[in-house]
């Protein structure tokens, strides 16, 4: 999620645009439509199915965990993914029930295994349709991207649902798969799929990063780690609900031409600040624990490193963050 000084106009179309960030596409450059897009197409739709065929409301998380509309379940129901890809970047139209998809996030969903792709697609649009419960979506996100901490809360809560529910529901439909195997599967695709957004415009490694987007990345690195521990689904909600914040403070950067705080150095004076229930907690440099590796391993998209520098952090606070241990 990010700031932009310049309103977006009412006329800018979901070509130019990602919703999932809110920020106007920085590569231009459209890549080609290929068979192989077509096919990741198809098994996306069968993806989308096997959740749409199956699913009930039982799998739901429950109202006091986050409340939804008593339509949430005929909305998702109601999409299919156009065959085609688009032009742009992705759109989905509720009142249609259409999802297009378009060529530089198919380039993108190339890089996963045929179960990430199927995991990336049941989460994305269990997170999307939320929004529309939520009250975000086509009519209404025009702007809203200056209210980047508002953002950031509905994603977070987007993502919880999308795994609490693809968790529950495969628990249910697939009892021949382990509780932690299941787990492991569906509670690392919130940073999965930030990783497959961002390497749209840096396949390899960010040259830099937007400081809410770090915090994103911060947020669910902390939260897989605390969610492979957990032994049951009710520890499992306990884990995802309350809310926990996560970032790295204080970092230098500059305003691009959006009007986004862009960060590409980490300094070694930099922590790692955390809070839940009210509690504050604070990790800097010292033997075991390395801001500036955290910092560069998400930029690199290299989970080895930031899973290390995180897993420090976590068990150092072991009472507050893992109290099943």
């Amino acid at each position: 999620m990010t700031v932009q000084t310049e309103e977006i106009p009412m006329s800018t179309s979901f070509q130019q645009m990602n919703p999932s960030t809110h920020l106007a596409a920085r590569n231009k450059s459209v890549p080609p439509v290929t068979d192989g897009h077509r096919a990741l197409i198809a098994q996306m739709q069968c993806a989308l199915e096997d959740l749409q065929n199956t699913l009930t409301e039982a799998d739901l998380p429950p109202a006091d965990c986050y409340p939804h509309s008593g339509h949430y379940l005929s909305n998702l129901r109601r999409l299919k993914f156009s065959h085609e890809p688009a032009s742009g970047f992705y759109d989905i139209n509720y009142i249609e029930g259409c999802v297009e998809i378009g060529t530089s996030m198919l380039s993108a969903l190339e890089l996963l295994t045929s179960e990430e792709l199927a995991c990336f697609t049941q989460h994305f649009l269990l997170h999307e349709t939320l929004h529309v419960d939520q009250g975000l979506y086509s009519s209404s996100w025009y702007g809203v991207q200056y209210a980047s901490v508002v953002l950031e809360e509905m994603d977070y809560f987007a993502d919880a649902w999308a795994i609490a529910v693809t968790i529950a529901w495969r628990l249910r439909v697939a009892p021949e798969e382990s509780f932690e195997r299941i787990t492991r599967n569906r509670a690392c695709v919130a940073v999965r799929g930030l990783q497959v957004f961002d390497q749209i415009d840096y396949p390899e490694k960010m040259a830099q990063i937007g400081d809410a987007r770090l915090r994103r990345y911060l947020i669910w690195y902390t939260q897989y780690e605390r969610l492979l521990a957990t032994r049951s689904y009710q520890e499992l909600l306990d884990t995802l609900y309350p809310r926990i914040c996560v970032e790295i403070a204080t970092l230098m950067g500059t305003i691009d031409s959006d009007g986004v705080k862009e960060i590409t150095t980490c300094p070694d004076e930099a922590q790692y600040f955390l809070s839940l229930n009210g509690v504050l907690e604070r990790q800097g440099d010292m033997p075991g624990f390395d801001i500036a590796s955290l910092f560069n391993g998400i930029l690199a998209y290299d989970d080895d490193v930031v899973m290390t520098q995180i897993r420090y952090a976590v068990m150092a606070r072991r009472s507050l963050l893992l109290p099943q241990l």
